[in-house]
């Protein structure tokens, strides 16, 4: 009687290769876009802010008791020009007006696109300025306004198209 000879699958040992060869190049791919695209630091001095946080929350607390309000817009001009409107009023709903208004635009999703803009006075409490947007969608707007020795912040999360 002739013993059967052993089968050899010498394919299944590649198989096991190939299987964690695309593993490891579909987590290559993931890391590299992770690393690449957003660097998850939301703001510049995040570092001397944790170090100055009391300092923050009482100025966040005499924001607040001061009772202003700012409301954030933006009007499309063409299809790459927009206005940015800031409209800032008292606890009494008086407009704000003689006050220097700063605007930090950033995008979430790129950080190359951040920038500072000064806003101008257009009557009413309200301050604009002509915007060339470098890309359509979601933006973060850091509104400064200073009056004198009193200053406000507010941050609006808007849409440009």
């Amino acid at each position: 009687m002739n013993p059967t000879p052993a089968r050899k699958s010498l394919w299944i040992p590649w198989l096991f290769v190939g299987f964690f060869g695309v593993i490891f190049v579909v987590n290559g791919i993931m890391v590299y876009h992770a690393i690449s695209t957003f660097s998850g630091v939301d703001r510049r001095d995040a570092y001397k802010r944790g170090q100055a946080y009391n300092t923050i929350l009482a100025e966040a607390r005499a924001m607040e008791a001061l009772g202003w309000q700012a409301r954030v817009g933006h009007e499309p001009v063409n299809a790459t020009v927009g206005r940015l409107i800031v409209a800032v009023s008292d606890a009494t709903d008086e407009p704000i007006r003689d006050a220097d208004v700063r605007a930090l635009v950033k995008r979430p999703t790129n950080a190359r696109m951040d920038f500072e803009t000064w806003l101008v006075p257009i009557g009413g409490g309200a301050y604009a300025a002509e915007l060339d947007w470098p890309a359509q969608g979601i933006w973060d707007v850091l509104v400064t306004v200073e009056q004198g020795a009193t200053r406000y912040q507010v941050e609006e999360r808007i849409f440009v198209q």
